[in-house]
């Protein structure tokens, strides 16, 4: 599980979150938290992605929890640390052009 502060307050961070996985299966389970089920290629079964945002005691900054789950294999061959990182890698650019 990846943790990251950012200042931004949750509820964007929610939105900017959703945006970048809007072609994947999303379900909300409630206000600030989503599961993204990605879809299978040649390299993976798919993978389950757990996010979640946390309020801080300042309202414009929020706590990202980030989990990637294999569905159906044990080992996942990087393609998890691939997502990893190209998830950031998006959030950080959705967040400059904020």
């Amino acid at each position: 599980m990846t943790q990251k502060e950012f200042e931004i307050p949750p509820k964007k961070l929610f939105e900017i979150c959703k945006n970048i996985y809007k072609h994947e299966e999303l379900k909300e389970t409630n206000s600030l938290s989503l599961i993204v089920s990605t879809s299978s290629s040649l390299s993976s079964w798919g993978e389950k992605i757990s996010i979640e945002i946390l309020p801080t005691s300042d309202e414009n900054r929020s706590i990202l929890l980030y989990k990637l789950v294999s569905k159906y294999q044990s080992v996942d061959w990087g393609k998890n640390l691939d997502n990893d990182k190209e998830f950031f890698k998006k959030l950080e650019r959705e967040l400059t052009d904020c």
